[in-house]
Order: C-alpha cells, then structure tokens, then sequence
C-alpha cells in the first residue's frame, strides 16, 4: 500500500494504491488457473484511488487507522531484535496529503520567520489529521489471527503483545477513539501449510468481524514469497486468496472493503 495523493473536507479523502493481486516475476509452469487469477484480478491505480476515495470521504478527523497482521506489519528484522512498522512512514505519508489546502502555504508567506511558522503549523496539522496504530503478531497465521481476535493479550513468537482484532477494535471505540480503518495484511504465514480453504475462512471472517464494528477494511494481498519459484503451489494458494479478498471486496463495495 502506498499513498499517491488526496484532497480533503475536514479529514481529507484518504487516497491509496493497493495492488491487490499484482503481477509476480515468472516462475516457470504455471497452469491455466493460475494465469487466469493473474490477469484477471488486480487493481488498477485509477480504480482503488476512486474506491478509497469513496471509503474515506466522510470520515471525520483525524482519521484513525489500524493496520494489524503478522510480522511484515510488526515491521520485523534483525532476527526479531528490532521492528521498523510501515505504519510509521505510511502515517508520515498520509498526514500532510490529508491536511493539504489548511492554513497558509509557502507561497503565503514573505519571511524565513514566518516560512518556519508556517512549515511547523503544517506539521502540526499533518499529525492532527491521522492517528495510526500497528499490532503486528510476528509467525501468527490469519486462522490464529481469527481464533483470537476477541482475546486482549495475543503474544506472539518474539515474546511481543498484542490484542486480538475484536478486541483491539471494540477498547478504541470504548475509550472515544473508533479507528475508522483497519489495514488487515495476513495469510503468509498460512501458506506452508496449504489450508486455503481454511486460510480463506479466517481471513473472511477477520475483515467481516470489522465491518460488524463499523470499520471499512483494506485487504492487503499476501506479498511474492521467494520459495514460489520452487513450489508452484505457494503460489497458486497466494494468488487464489488474493482473488477471492478483491471477489469480496467487489461485492461488499467500496463503503466497507476495498
């Protein structure tokens, strides 16, 4: 996921890119199904702009995020010894595309005095306008993800915390602070096994529990594994999911998934 641009009314439009399904490098035989799920099922940049843009219009601010997952949202590395989250770019990101068109621009001012003034009013409204917050359970599977999405301590294989979805949505909404957006990017640890049908039930399940609590979800597809050009199957079971989150999407509109 990555920010492109917004205009905004009170919170702004909230304007991603999310490549669903994108293209994989060539990784020899693949069969018919396969090719099918890859031409077939992606999001054009045009066409998830307007759909977010949809999702987001009317949000007030600041406009809550949660983005929740396994570890490439906990931002593991160094062996589980540090994380770097994405939500802390994406939020430095987004900020000042939603605030954009508030208060004076460099073109408004005439001095460096008030140049600064105005470049810190800016940042202040940029960190006004978007809250975003990351639970991210390193080696959990989405099927884990959902068993425990109503438990308030989920601790993961690095020994971290974190709340189950429910559970993390339902404690915002009670202290005043709803999260409007939840981010969900899971299944990759789901592929060893190969339970698609099981994989897909969870994941389901995890944004509908979501949508029960008044929050549009983004369905971020499980990324390219590097095993793929050896097991056609990782795969096939990538991009099969990944068809079926834009097939759900598509069907519960834009309001509520994309």
């Amino acid at each position: 996921a990555s920010c492109r641009g917004a205009r905004g009314h009170g919170a702004g439009v909230l304007s991603l890119i999310i490549n669903v399904n994108p293209h994989p490098r060539s990784v020899g035989r693949r069969d018919a199904l396969v090719a099918d799920v890859e031409d077939r099922h992606r999001w054009s940049a045009s066409e998830a702009r307007a759909a977010l843009a949809m999702a987001a219009d009317d949000v007030p601010a600041p406009l809550r995020i949660l983005c929740y997952g396994d570890s490439l949202t906990a931002g593991y590395h160094m062996s589980g010894s540090q994380f770097a989250p994405y939500s802390v770019a994406f939020a430095k990101a987004l900020g000042p595309l939603l605030s954009s068109g508030e208060g004076a621009s460099r073109a408004d001012v005439s001095t460096s005095g008030e140049a600064a003034a105005a470049m810190e009013e800016a940042a202040e409204r940029a960190a006004a306008a978007v809250s975003v917050d990351t639970i991210g359970l390193s080696g959990w599977t989405a099927i884990q993800m959902d068993d425990a999405s109503s438990d308030d301590v989920c601790i993961d294989v690095c020994g971290m915390e974190g709340a189950g979805l429910e559970h993390a949505c339902k404690e915002a909404a009670e202290a005043g602070k709803p999260y409007a957006v939840a981010i969900i990017m899971a299944g990759t640890n789901d592929l060893e096994d190969n339970h698609i049908e099981a994989t897909w039930t969870a994941l389901k399940s995890l944004h509908r529990k979501a949508h029960v609590l008044g929050l549009r979800t983004v369905a971020v597809a499980i990324p390219e594994h590097g095993q793929e050009r050896k097991i056609e199957a990782l795969n096939y079971m990538r991009l099969e999911l990944s068809r079926r989150l834009r097939e759900m999407a598509d069907k519960v509109g834009p309001r509520r998934m994309v």
